[in-house]
């Protein structure tokens, strides 16, 4: 026999299915294709220029791998379909003296072709659509593009891999199905109904509850902190959710309309019920992966777009003045030092300072418990009752508040950017203060809520002292000059002198 006849024979094959090969092979080229650019933009040497191009960096990887597993999903679902239309053919090759493994050498051969050719033209895609997927990586980031083209060995490899094992496990499948089936079955595969599904109650309980609890965190969750933790809890549980109602509970409901004598006995409702219990089986993975799929696209999308468009204002909240300088745990001579280059700096450039605030504070981290307050050392396990607490001294505020407000050693003003306290009294480790005033606002030290992610409070205190007191304890050991620092102000000028202003002061 001739060595190329099985070659040959596959080749035929693929023309004469090609109504089907065709949009199977797109399906593939398309899935490569996108797969390679993203793993391409993991490792891509223009995005070192991005800041925290660490965190780029993992993102485009939590990307890639949810594409691999979307692909490895999309495309088992998508061979099963056209091989279970191709069992006819293959019954005919049996019944005709084809031995099945003869029959297997045909399907090797159809695999391997068609995976070299999806292969090549999906990552030569994926090659020359790179350089315009970073140019519009860097057009939403505001990024200067850079000169040259760049192909990644790393990505190749990896769209190799991937692929190259889908098509191995697609290959196995089918030959399982060849083998496993009798001529007769083979030629009757493409028209065989399903069986009635079995009622599974445990599996309808699972999805209720995955879904619930799902939705639950995401409704009720109210710290960020505890949002970020739970955020892939609740994705999981979502995706098991769905998964599970798609495949059983749509199931046990369609099972509990038939038992519904006066639902069930009416033209409409007998054909669609009886109908859609037979076809769900097959159908429910693929619409739940459907569903799944086209909730995400939708929320990255709404997502992306808020946050392209909403990006001034994400900026004018997190960054309030024009020039900020801020350092953490400096002492009082350092803080003077500062405060001196930024004044010769502005002078010296001939630049007018406005909407000055200037103030020096303490800054702890702790777990709240109502009005309690302990050091939050061990205390990351309980995300959502972290707290931070910034202390400023009476003098600092009534000069930026331009107010004579009086306190004595063990009263103090509390201010809550975020969160709430009832009590008129703080327990800062054991430390009591009473709050003499609940404060509404905070205007001169540009507090916005939208920025914390944390509980977030200022306290005032009458005395420097006071506030080492209560670092005491918190059980900070710092000397009692080590405080924080911020400086802000606002300009007349042009982007331009901003700059040179920001690279003179940081010089």
């Amino acid at each position: 026999m001739n060595k190329f006849f099985y070659p040959k024979l596959a080749v035929n094959n693929i023309k004469k299915n090609s109504k089907t090969y065709i949009p199977y092979m797109l399906t593939c080229i398309g899935t490569i294709m996108m797969f390679y650019n993203i793993c391409f933009l993991v490792v891509a040497k223009d995005i070192e220029i991005v800041q925290d191009s660490g965190s780029l960096r993992q993102v485009m990887l939590l990307g890639a791998i949810v594409i691999g597993i979307f692909s490895l999903i999309f495309l088992f679902y998508t061979n099963s379909f056209l091989i279970k239309k191709r069992k006819k053919e293959f019954g005919l090759f049996n019944i005709l003296g084809m031995e099945k493994k003869h029959i297997s050498k045909i399907m090797f051969f159809e695999a391997l072709i068609t995976s070299v050719i999806t292969l090549t033209v999906g990552i030569l895609s994926g090659i020359l659509l790179s350089k315009l997927i970073i140019l519009f990586l860097f057009k939403i980031l505001s990024f200067n593009a850079t000169f040259g083209f760049e192909i990644s060995p790393t990505a190749i490899f990896a769209s190799l891999c991937l692929f190259g094992s889908i098509n191995v496990i697609n290959f196995i499948f089918n030959i399982t199905q060849v083998h496993l089936s009798k001529p007769v079955e083979l030629l009757k595969g493409g028209n065989v109904g399903e069986k009635e599904p079995k009622t599974k109650w445990l599996l309808t309980i699972i999805g209720i509850l995955c879904l619930g609890t799902g939705y639950y965190i995401a409704v009720f969750t109210e710290s960020p902190l505890a949002a970020l933790n739970l955020f892939f809890v609740a994705v999981i549980l979502v995706i098991v959710g769905t998964y599970c109602l798609f495949t059983a509970g749509s199931i046990a409901i369609l099972k509990r309309l038939r038992k519904n004598k006066k639902y069930y006995y009416k033209a409409n409702h007998f054909i669609s019920v009886s109908g859609m219990i037979y076809r769900m089986k097959q159908n429910a993975a693929g619409l739940s992966n459907i569903c799944i799929l086209s909730t995400m696209v939708i929320v990255m999308i709404s997502s992306t777009i808020s946050l392209y468009m909403g990006m001034e204002d994400i900026l004018k909240t997190q960054y309030p003045k024009d020039i900020i300088v801020s350092a953490y745990e400096i002492s009082d001579e350092e803080a003077k030092t500062l405060n001196e280059i930024i004044n010769q700096q502005t002078s010296a450039a001939y630049i007018e300072q406005k909407d000055v605030i200037y103030y020096r504070s303490m800054e702890l981290l702790a777990t709240q418990e109502g009005a309690y307050f302990k050091p939050a050392k061990d205390s990351f396990n309980t995300m959502d009752s972290i707290s931070t607490i910034e202390i400023i001294t009476l003098e600092e505020f009534n000069r930026m508040e331009n107010k004579t407000i009086e306190l004595k050693d063990d009263e103090c003003l509390l201010y809550s950017q975020r969160g709430s306290i009832t009590e008129n009294e703080l327990n800062l480790n054991g430390y009591n203060i009473t709050i003499k005033e609940k404060l509404t606002s905070l205007r001169s030290l540009d507090r916005d809520a939208a920025v914390s992610i944390t509980n977030s409070y200022v306290i005032v205190v009458n005395s420097l002292d006071t506030a080492n007191q209560v670092s005491a304890a918190m059980n900070r050991t710092e000397s009692v000059d080590i405080r924080s620092y911020y400086y802000g102000f606002n300009i007349d000028k042009d982007s331009e002198v901003h700059v040179n202003l920001i690279n003179n002061i940081n010089s």
